[in-house]
């Protein structure tokens, strides 16, 4: 009897690509954190997972918003 060696191909390392809503509830008129630009009249930003981790645990005044209030927003 012959030994049958099955191998299985490797899978690419799964990469975390959700995008987050962040709304600013700051006072400040304008606040800028890597790249992404807050104002009163613009205060929302989509950003990667790492991103939104990243100005929730370091920036007071951020929050997770939901869609439907940048909806209601921007109308």
């Amino acid at each position: 009897m012959t030994e049958q060696l099955v191998t299985k191909p490797a899978h690419e390392e799964l990469a975390v690509t959700n995008k987050y809503l962040i709304k600013m509830t700051r006072d400040n008129p304008y606040f800028e954190h890597g790249g992404h630009k807050f104002t009163q009249e613009h205060p929302y930003a989509i950003m990667t997972a790492r991103e939104a981790q990243d100005i929730l645990q370091h920036e007071d005044g951020f929050r997770q918003a939901f869609p439907d209030e940048l909806e209601e927003f921007y109308r």
